[in-house]
């Protein structure tokens, strides 16, 4: 008998059905229902009645379920108590970004962080999304933080922060400003007016640019690109320098030199996430950590 069994009855008990049962336990139908008759034999006595419309609990399996939530119960506890104490321990926490999220979120974070548990040592890789989320699967890494889509069904996350964006142009820019002006009205900014503008965006194969190109898209219009960067700060300091016009987030350093409109559609915000594998959504220095980050962003970034 294994703890997975418990956790089986009870799912299929929950929903009435082996199918249902199997896709909340990401397991297949044929062995779900394959280590349901492995158990009953094991044990002598059938726990369910089976039908072709129905799947309903014996009373053997109504004893079965109710001592079975007993022992999980048990053993979740057990868990927490063991990774309670593994956080007075000395260890190592692995994390993964890219660069700009390094930069804007960990300086808050890690303090914050350490002082809570002197005793984690953090572990920070440079990296772009697809790359860190790569070394989680490869288990190099137990978190990254990184903005939605995931890469990989494999991977589980926590929504840390919506991110959302804005249009960038050169303050002292008279033409610009006179397009900011004609594309403002009653409050709301039409992107469009700035499609003759030379764009300067990050390259092919950052998420953002996909995302870049499809604010461009629901206003209509392809960009003409100027410039293709891997650095938000370098295209704030060209923007700044009158070279173009981009889309950055929305908590980026502002320069003195360059305006911020902040864009209104659909496409013009995000999910930043922290991931990692599902098999690792029980860790908990993993969940004290998104825990932290959470709620350190919330103060520092939404102030």
């Amino acid at each position: 008998m294994r703890l997975e069994d418990f956790k089986y009855v009870s799912e299929i008990a929950k929903h009435g059905s082996f199918s249902k049962a199997s896709k909340t336990l990401f397991v297949s139908q044929p062995a779900l229902s394959k280590a349901v008759i492995k158990l009953e034999n094991e044990l002598g006595i059938e726990l369910f009645k089976r039908d072709k419309t129905s799947v309903i609990l014996t009373a053997a399996g109504e004893l079965f379920l109710n001592e079975g939530n007993k022992v999980i119960e048990i053993t979740n506890n057990l868990i927490q108590e063991m990774n309670a104490l593994s956080l007075t321990n000395e260890s190592t926490l692995r994390i993964g970004s890219s660069q700009f999220y390094i930069k804007y979120f960990f300086p808050h974070i890690i303090p914050y962080f350490n002082k809570k548990y002197p005793n984690i040592n953090i572990k920070i890789t440079e990296g772009v999304s697809s790359l860190t989320e790569q070394y989680l699967l490869d288990a190099d890494l137990d978190l990254a933080i990184v903005p939605l889509p995931l890469s990989s069904p494999k991977l589980d996350y926590t929504t840390i922060y919506e991110e959302t964006f804005q249009l960038a142009y050169c303050s002292s820019n008279e033409d610009q400003d006179h397009l900011y002006r004609q594309a403002t009205t009653n409050g709301c900014f039409d992107l469009s007016y700035f499609q003759d503008e030379p764009f300067i965006l990050l390259k092919h194969g950052f998420k953002m640019r996909k995302l870049s190109e499809s604010i461009f898209e629901s206003y209509g219009f392809q960009p003409k690109v100027v410039f293709e960067t891997e650095n938000y700060d370098t295209i704030n300091s060209l923007i700044s320098n009158n070279y173009g016009v981009s889309i950055l987030p929305s908590f980026i350093t502002k320069y003195d030199n360059v305006s911020y409109v902040k864009l209104d559609c659909e496409s013009s915000r995000r999910h930043i996430v922290a991931t990692y594998l599902k098999s690792s959504a029980g860790n908990k220095i993993i969940n004290e950590f998104i825990k932290c980050l959470q709620t350190v962003l919330q103060e520092n970034l939404e102030a």
